[in-house]
């Protein structure tokens, strides 16, 4: 007799209205979502665990879409031609997600102002039918020297084997 009272006290307190209230009714909810468990907390962790690689993808796409010091004449700041051919290729060709151009910080914030206004200028004489987007940015390009660049191809070449084919052996033959 005194378990179904305890049944029937412990059910009225799970029943009751004030739910907030009812630490009885908290606690089976979260036994309910204990049984459930890694279902409500999936898309979270997915997220969490893929966000670093769209931060990845954004940072390259920056890269790439980045103009350098050589992509600027240093006498007046206009394109060269390496720079106009970045920027058509930025334009044109790259994803439409990514046609964001950045410019790096020169020396001073004229000289930046200047160089966003050539790669401006170079777009709008393209006639684009889309919107561009041409941005300042902090970062610089990563810059090698191009005789060090040179001496690594020279090296790699240097040290690939001649083609050869492998030696001829009878080793499937019917005796």
């Amino acid at each position: 007799m005194r378990s179904i009272g305890c049944v029937t006290l412990l059910a009225v307190l799970c029943c009751s209205s004030l739910a907030e209230a009812n630490p009885w009714r908290n606690f089976w909810a979260t036994c309910k979502a204990n049984q459930c468990w890694p279902a409500p907390y999936n898309y979270a962790d997915r997220t969490a665990a893929t966000m670093p690689f769209a931060i990845m993808v954004e940072n390259g796409w920056r890269m790439q879409n980045m103009l350098g010091e050589y992509h600027f004449r240093p006498d007046d700041q206009q394109l060269t031609e390496a720079g106009r051919l970045k920027v058509y290729w930025i334009a044109v060709e790259g994803p439409a997600a990514h046609r964001t151009v950045f410019v790096p910080r020169a020396a001073t914030p004229e000289i930046t102002q200047m160089r966003m206004a050539a790669v401006r200028s170079s777009l709008e004489g393209m006639h684009l039918d889309f919107a561009f987007d041409v941005q300042e940015t902090g970062l610089a390009p990563p810059a090698w020297p191009a005789d060090y660049i040179d001496s690594i191809e020279r090296k790699y070449r240097e040290t690939t084997p001649q083609p050869r084919l492998p030696k001829f052996e009878n080793a499937g033959s019917v005796q």
